[in-house]
Formats: C-alpha cells, structure tokens, sequence
C-alpha cells in the first residue's frame, strides 16, 4: 500500500473522529451557553444539538456503529488502494468538521447582528 493512501486514510479517520468528539463533548457545551441567551437559535444549529442528544442518549448504539463504519470505509479504500477514494474521504472528513464550526458559529453571528441593529 502506499505511502501516501495511509497517510490520506489516517488524516480522514482523524478529521471523522473530531467530528465525533465535536457532537458527544463539545456540542453540550454550546447547548448550555445558548441556553443562557435565551434567543432563538437557527434550524441548523437546533438540528446539530438534537443530533448532540441522540448520540449521547443512545451511545452504545451509535459510537459502535461509528466507528464500524470508519473501520469499513478504511479497509475498503485501503484494499482497492484507490487514492481518489481516500481524497474524496479526506474531503468528507474536513467538510463536516466545517460544517459542524460553521453550525455552532451561527447564533454568535446571529446574536450579533440582532445587538448590531439595536443600538
């Protein structure tokens, strides 16, 4: 195998497990702090703490089914040593640890111009 194909898998399997750690630690976190606010949060960032609540209630379901599907997507890519595969993987990874950034950053931005237009 080469080289470069591991290198691209590990970083996917990094990025995807980021994600992971983003929804199940970090989400809560935001949960709390926009709770305080009291505003009303956009429809992408209710689904995103939604989808927080349902990882963390069913955990035992989710987390190994996660991580199976990591392990397969790997294995697969691997065994074809298709880079393009391992590209598009990498892609995926790093767009949805953005999207999951941009998704918490929009209430901030929200909040923000809704005190803008205030003063």
């Amino acid at each position: 195998m080469k080289k470069s194909l591991v290198i691209l898998l590990v970083i996917s399997t990094i990025l995807w497990s980021s994600v992971d750690v983003i929804i199940v630690s970090i989400v809560p976190v935001f949960v709390t702090m926009f709770a305080d606010f009291g505003a009303r949060l956009p429809t992408l960032t209710q689904a995103c703490f939604h989808l927080s609540h349902l990882t963390k209630l069913y955990y035992f379901i989710f987390e190994p089914l996660f991580i199976g599907a990591l392990v397969g997507v790997s294995v697969l890519i691997a065994r074809k040593e298709n880079n393009t595969l391992a590209i598009y993987f990498c892609a995926s990874g790093a767009l949805a640890v953005l999207a999951l950034v941009g998704t918490l950053s929009l209430p901030i931005f929200q909040l923000g111009a809704v005190a803008a237009g205030m003063k």
